[in-house]
């Protein structure tokens, strides 16, 4: 049990103290462990420095990253990692697509596809039908939303689905499929990966 905050309030018009208690599981002599301070700092830093790199690459060089150091992250847990623990990983992975997917929005209005932008064919034919299934329906979701404020449901839906095909064959893709990471490397060596995309 550790001490927590204390609290002043009036009963009966008596300042009285009170004091909050918090019962931890650890036994009583044991204290958690906790990194020193500057391999906290060193971490964070290391952190951040890598993803404003990476955020400085064009899209389709931040998805090859996003797909690698999953799929690399897997590889190196899979035998100890059970399913319910891979689970945020694999939300993790949802959401940065979806933060690279967002970077091309205006792009995709003006009619380009995520095929081109991100380079999907060098993923294979599943994901990239995939993207190509999704664009058009993308975009008229998002047209129809700058217009009129709102997207119809039948839209809605088939974007949706769309949508879950695609992260769905991705995910698969780096946490299922052996993956050519060579392909990878060489996609992310590109030159231009600093150029806007």
């Amino acid at each position: 049990m550790t001490s927590g905050v204390r609290n002043f309030s009036k009963v009966n018009g008596i300042l009285t103290v009170q004091e909050v208690r918090y019962f931890s599981h650890r036994s009583f002599d044991t204290e958690p462990e906790i990194a020193p301070v500057d391999e906290l700092r060193n971490f964070s830093i290391s952190t951040i420095k890598e993803r404003l790199r990476i955020s400085n690459m064009t899209p389709r060089v931040r998805l090859a990253y996003t797909i690698k150091d999953h799929s690399r992250f897997y590889d190196t847990k899979k035998a100890g990692i059970s399913a319910e623990e891979l689970k945020p990983v694999k939300e993790l992975f949802r959401s940065d697509i979806m933060a690279i997917i967002n970077t091309l929005v205006p792009k995709i209005i003006k009619g380009q596809t995520l095929g081109t932008l991100l380079n999907l064919g060098i993923y294979g034919n599943e994901i990239s039908d995939a993207g190509k299934a999704l664009s058009p329906l993308y975009r008229k979701s998002l047209v129809a939303q700058s217009t009129t404020g709102d997207v119809p449901k039948a839209i809605f839906e088939k974007t949706n689905d769309a949508f879950t095909t695609f992260l769905n064959l991705l995910e698969n893709y780096t946490f299922e499929k052996a993956l050519n990471l060579e392909l990878l490397e060489s996609e992310i060596s590109r030159k231009d990966y600093l150029e806007a995309a």
